[in-house]
């Protein structure tokens, strides 16, 4: 399952993620979780940064995975589908990922970046804060696993977002 799971994730590595600025990912999360552009021109930035519309969902979980806060919100705002699974299979399991559940459980993000990109997921207006994720032989809801690994900011979020 590791060999597959590197594998998947440095293929994902592959999609352009720099040069993209809106609301920087800082600890200040005070000003407006998503930022006021147009559909319209979230898609011309990310068709300026080589990102198609057909990549748009990978693109996202490979922002929410690295802890891109700035290509996470302009992928949300041009219409990604912030609840697509992503399913890895091996010959001993299966395991799927949504955006969130990947952002959360992912070592590979700062906390000030891994909490702003969790804020900027819930913030979509379809986002389901009530995703699985598997720990082990068990599943667990984001909000248990966060809870698991002691991320208290995380889990009052998604609280908040009404996970359960």
């Amino acid at each position: 399952m590791k060999k597959t799971l590197h594998t998947l994730l440095l293929a994902l590595l592959i999609i352009p993620t720099t040069g993209i600025s809106l609301v920087s990912c800082s600890d200040d999360a005070s000003e407006s979780v998503l930022p006021q552009i147009s559909r319209k021109e979230a898609r011309a930035q990310l068709k300026k940064k080589g990102i198609k519309k057909k990549q748009y969902d990978d693109a996202l979980f490979s922002a929410a995975l690295k802890g891109d806060c700035d290509l996470v919100q302009l992928l949300i705002i041009a219409g990604a589908d912030v609840n697509k699974r992503h399913v890895f299979s091996s010959e001993e399991n299966s395991t799927s990922y949504t955006p969130l559940s990947i952002a959360i459980s992912s070592g590979s993000s700062s906390p000030s970046a891994k909490r702003m990109v969790v804020e900027y997921l819930l913030a979509a207006p379809d986002i389901d804060p009530n995703v699985m994720v598997d720990v082990g032989d068990e599943s667990k809801t984001v909000l248990e696993f966060a809870e698991m690994r002691g991320m208290m900011e995380i889990a009052e979020l998604l609280r908040a977002a009404g996970a359960k």
